[in-house]
């Protein structure tokens, strides 16, 4: 039986959950905050989880018979490849200019065309991002 172009969608976010799960799992740590309970893996491996979990209950959910639209399926494929584009890219650039672009471009693909809103969420996010965690926190992220 050949899977179907949602259950192809579905096992491709269900890959990108275990594979943020297999990331979030070696985040490296210094050995006085492995042993807390809640540490750097905490929420990245609560996000993972939850992405697992949401992609096998919607495939316990969705009949075989069922008839699904093209379009919103690729939307959501797009959005997920922009995501795994954005994480490749980061090995090159720093988050906040990955992030920048990660949000041009999901705002250009699920349609919007409008200068001003692109940019003010394009420069807005990031700024408030680098503020909030690097200055006000005086947590530094690694480039």
């Amino acid at each position: 039986m050949i899977p179907s172009g949602h259950q192809l969608l579905k096992l491709l976010i269900l890959g990108l959950g275990a594979g943020y799960l297999y990331t979030a799992w070696h985040i490296p740590m210094d050995p006085w905050t492995a042993e807390e309970l809640v540490n750097a893996r905490t929420l990245p491996l609560i996000y993972g989880g939850l992405l697992v979990t949401a992609v096998l209950m919607s495939w316990k959910r969705t009949a075989p018979s069922e008839a699904i639209e093209a379009g919103p399926m690729l939307r959501v494929a797009g959005v997920v490849i922009l995501t795994l584009g954005f994480l490749l890219a980061l090995q090159f650039l720093n988050l906040w200019l990955g992030l920048a672009g990660l949000l041009t471009a999901l705002a250009l693909w699920l349609g919007e065309r409008r200068l001003v809103p692109i940019t003010a969420l394009v420069i807005t996010v990031p700024m408030v991002g680098w503020v909030g965690i690097e200055l006000l926190l005086n947590l530094h992220l690694p480039d």
